[in-house]
């Protein structure tokens, strides 16, 4: 059975998201270390408390590099991105005419304008 929290997003057209994040994570699992170290727990629940607050803390470390290594990539994609636009625009003659350029009119038979250089 789905979730109803999936099952809003998936039907409003959102994106589904983590239904924890990783900082609620990293807090249950500390949590879990904490009283794994404390003495109100029996052995076995000790023990246990403690591997879940350790695999949880391994996941959260896992987790946040999996995205800072995204991100990273992203932010190399889109800085390519911008350096092949801003290549593509150098490269590109100008719109405008030269400074040494001026239209000026003729009394050609189309009756348009031609353009002259001067010379300096």
């Amino acid at each position: 059975m789905i979730s109803t929290a999936s099952s809003h997003a998936a039907a409003d057209g959102a994106p589904d998201g983590p239904l924890v994040s990783r900082f609620s994570i990293a807090l249950v699992s500390s949590v879990l270390v904490g009283m794994s170290l404390g003495d109100p727990l029996p052995e076995p629940l000790e023990l246990l408390s403690g591997s879940a607050g350790a695999i949880g803390l391994l996941f959260y470390g896992y987790r946040s590099r999996v995205i800072r290594m995204e991100r990273a990539r992203q932010a190399d994609a889109t800085k390519t991105l911008v350096e092949r636009r801003l290549d593509t625009f150098i490269a590109e003659p100008p719109l405008l005419p030269t400074p040494h350029t001026v239209r000026e009119w003729s009394p050609s038979s189309s009756g348009s304008y031609s353009v002259q250089r001067i010379s300096r």
